[in-house]
């Protein structure tokens, strides 16, 4: 008789556990269905962008008749920076973090073709390169832009050049000899990551002599 309560106790247990497993993947089913599988769009170098926003739902979404194109890019030495700003200080290298740094400064064009004034915010855009990803440097952006900060409003088909600066650190790459070529590794602008990731293709960097004078060109 307690063999068999034994072996009924087992079965209900048994039929519990698979039970809780369906319920449960029921709802991770769910869930997956309300976030679908992300899509990738890339664009070249030289092509109009929609300009991503954020949008209510943590994604982005185009802004009405505002577009990005990047026409070129450059990497810079530690050096390259100080002497166009002496004053400036990466926070990463005075801290100890790192003893070297590489600056990439991609030059776009940004412009609204449509009658309404439109935000722009460049702080959403990421330099990646494999595994490896940055953000803006926001002192940067705004030594670059004549002071401009990343959040920028466009007037009805105003056209506007935007320089975004993105800082590499040689502790955030783990072998010398890959920092030590980095000046050839191939990059993308990432502008958005969700619902679809949004990059535009940059390939090898050319390797620049004067920060000032893209930044006053830009200007």
């Amino acid at each position: 008789m307690k063999k068999g309560t034994k072996m009924a106790g087992a079965l209900a247990a048994a039929v519990l556990v698979v039970a809780l497993f369906l319920l449960c993947s029921a709802r991770i089913a769910d869930v997956n269905a309300g976030y679908p599988p992300h899509g990738k769009v890339v664009y070249s170098k030289g092509e109009d962008v929609p300009f991503p926003a954020p949008a209510g739902n943590g994604g982005t979404e185009a802004v009405d008749g505002a577009a990005i194109r990047v026409t070129e890019e450059d990497i810079f030495s530690l050096d390259n920076v100080l002497v166009a700003y002496p004053d400036y200080s990466s926070p990463v290298l005075q801290s100890g973090q790192a003893h070297d740094m590489r600056l990439v400064v991609v030059s776009t064009t940004v412009r609204n073709d449509s009658e309404n004034d439109e935000q722009l915010f460049f702080g959403q855009a990421v330099l990646q390169s494999g595994a490896w990803f940055n953000g803006i440097d926001q002192p940067l952006f705004s030594l670059l832009n004549g002071g401009a900060g990343v959040s920028q409003t466009l007037k009805p088909h105003e056209e506007e050049s935007v320089l975004l600066p993105f800082c590499m650190y040689d502790v955030q790459f783990g072998f010398h000899d890959t920092w030590a070529s980095i000046d050839h590794q191939s990059f993308e602008l990432v502008l958005a990551t969700y619902p679809d990731k949004v990059s535009i293709e940059l390939g090898t960097p050319g390797v620049g002599q004067s920060i000032g004078g893209i930044a006053h060109a830009a200007q």
